[in-house]
């Protein structure tokens, strides 16, 4: 049985280090649920590593995006996160915005 591929679009710019933990637990929850979570915030572990403009990480989540089953957009101020939830509906997958949204997507996805 696949489980459903689901990209997180999380705040990130107004407190990079805290909104990458919070973006874990998110994952978390997302494993808990039965999806397996693409979590773009890791490219905060990456940047750290070997530094790229903004644009570039923005560019590499776009192309990830595509891959993905749906969408989970965490509430929360984001100009990027909101650049992706436009970039997923120009490629017609769905977007959520909650834990119970994306547990119902799950529940179709794995029954379909």
């Amino acid at each position: 049985m696949r489980k459903p591929i689901i990209y997180i679009a999380h705040p990130y710019s107004s407190d990079p280090r805290g909104n990458y933990t919070k973006s874990l637990a998110v994952a978390v929850q997302i494993l808990q649920i039965g999806g397996v979570p693409i979590n773009p915030l890791e490219s905060h572990i990456y940047n750290e590593l070997d530094p790229h403009p903004y644009e570039f990480w923005m560019e590499n989540d776009f192309q990830i995006i595509k891959r993905c089953d749906c969408l989970y957009r965490v509430h929360g101020k984001s100009k990027g996160a909101d650049r992706e939830v436009i970039r997923v509906r120009d490629c017609g997958v769905p977007v959520f915005y909650s834990i119970p949204q994306i547990e119902a997507f799950i529940e179709r996805f794995v029954n379909s």
